[in-house]
C-alpha cells in the first residue's frame, strides 16, 4: 500500500516553492530486499520527478536536461529499484507535474523555438548553500524558473528552511525577499514559537 500526495507550501510573487511527499509504505519491505538510505531514495525521487517532466513536457516544447553529477547520481539510485517500485516512483512524480503544469503556464508554454526549458537536479551543495529545491525547471529566454523540492518516504514533513528569518529570495534568485513577505511569514512562525514552548 503507497500513499502519495503533494503539497504546495507557498506562493510568493511568482515563486513557487512546492513540497513532494510520497509516503510509501512498500519502501519497509523493499528495503529487506534493497537496503538504501532515505538520501538514496530521495535521488531516485529526484529522477523520477525530471523523467516525469520530460516525458510530458518534451512533445509540448523545447526540453533540455542538463547533463551533471546529480542527475547521474539520481538515475543510478533510481534504476537499483526494481520495475515495480520505479513504477510507482514515476506514477508519484507524474502526479506531481500534472498539477504543476496545472498551476505554472510556463512550464508548457514557450514564446518561441530558443526558448528552450532546462531541466535540471541540483547538487547537495546547492542544498547546503540554502537552496531546497531539487529539481529545477528554467526558461533563461523568460528570465523564469520553478524549483521542486522533492521529499521521499517521510513519516513527517521536514520543514524546508523556510523561517521568519531566512531570506530565500536572496539565497535563491539574489532578491531579497520583501518586508511584506517576512510580516506574512511572521504570522505563521510565531504561533508555532509559541506551541513549541
Amino acid at each position: 500500500m503507497a500513499i502519495h500526495t503533494i503539497l504546495p507550501i507557498y506562493i510568493y510573487n511568482h515563486i513557487i516553492i512546492i513540497s513532494l511527499m510520497a509516503y510509501n509504505f512498500i519502501l519497509d519491505f523493499t528495503k529487506k530486499r534493497n537496503p538504501m538510505t532515505q538520501t538514496q531514495t530521495g535521488k531516485a525521487f529526484e529522477y523520477a520527478i525530471l523523467q516525469e517532466f520530460n516525458e510530458k513536457l518534451n512533445n509540448i516544447t523545447n526540453v533540455k536536461i542538463v547533463q551533471n553529477d546529480a542527475l547521474a547520481t539520481a538515475k543510478k539510485y533510481f534504476n537499483q529499484f526494481d520495475k515495480q517500485t520505479q513504477g510507482r516512483y514515476l506514477l508519484t512524480a507524474s502526479f506531481a507535474v500534472n498539477f504543476l503544469m496545472d498551476i505554472e503556464p510556463r512550464l508548457k508554454h514557450d514564446i518561441g523555438k530558443k526558448d528552450i526549458l532546462q531541466l535540471e537536479i541540483l547538487t547537495d551543495y546547492q542544498g547546503q548553500l540554502g537552496d531546497v529545491r531539487d529539481v529545477v525547471a528554467i526558461r533563461k529566454l523568460q528570465e523564469w524558473e520553478i524549483g521542486v523540492s522533492a521529499k521521499n518516504n517521510h513519516k513527517a514533513i521536514k520543514h524546508s528552511r523556510l523561517s521568519n528569518k531566512i531570506d530565500f529570495g536572496e539565497k535563491w534568485l539574489g532578491i531579497q525577499c520583501s518586508q511584506m513577505y517576512f510580516d506574512e511569514i511572521g504570522l505563521i512562525f510565531d504561533p508555532l514559537k509559541s506551541n513549541k514552548k
